[in-house]
């Protein structure tokens, strides 16, 4: 695992919730490390997740989406609390996503009754992340809760806010 540096995230309506959510980042010659850490009363989030589940982000889930150009193609990750996981490749915003399913990653999942830390290593010869967001979603007493670095006046919309660069990567 690389080393993150670590940035945190803000609830949508920022609503207090007894948690607080970090992401990291790091663009390294291995390939790319994403990081995320929920800290506080885990016992307010849902971890459980259904197996299976095509649509990861209708449970708790985190995400990134990341753009190795300036064309308006990019990348989504969803990877769940169980390590289950999807990339997409996106054509534009929303629209043309297709399923990108053989990519070697690590994931790494440790938990303590304060602390919930997921890595994922995305392996290989990456080309440069323009731009990247990490964001996440967790269902706190069956209700969910979206985590951005900002957000959109009106109602939470990651792909919107993915193009802008959020976070450096460390390298």
């Amino acid at each position: 695992m690389h080393p993150l540096s670590w940035n945190s995230l803000q609830p949508f309506g920022g609503l207090p919730s007894g948690v607080q959510v970090y992401v990291g980042f790091s663009q390294h010659s291995g390939g790319l490390s994403l990081g995320w850490r929920v800290e506080g009363d885990l016992d307010l989030v849902q971890w459980e997740t259904q197996a299976g589940q095509e649509n990861l982000w209708e449970q708790t889930c985190f995400e990134a989406f990341f753009q190795t150009t300036e064309h308006p193609m990019y990348y989504e990750l969803n990877v769940s609390p169980e390590k289950e996981w999807k990339l997409y490749q996106l054509a534009g915003y929303r629209t043309g996503r297709c399923s990108v399913s053989e990519i070697p990653l690590a994931l790494h999942v440790d938990r303590t009754p304060a602390l919930f830390h997921l890595q994922v290593d995305l392996l290989g010869n990456w080309p440069s992340i323009q731009r990247n967001a990490l964001t996440a979603i967790l269902y706190l007493q069956e209700s969910p809760t979206y985590w951005a670095h900002t957000h959109a006046p009106e109602r939470p919309d990651f792909h919107a806010h993915f193009s802008e660069p959020l976070l450096e990567a460390s390298q």
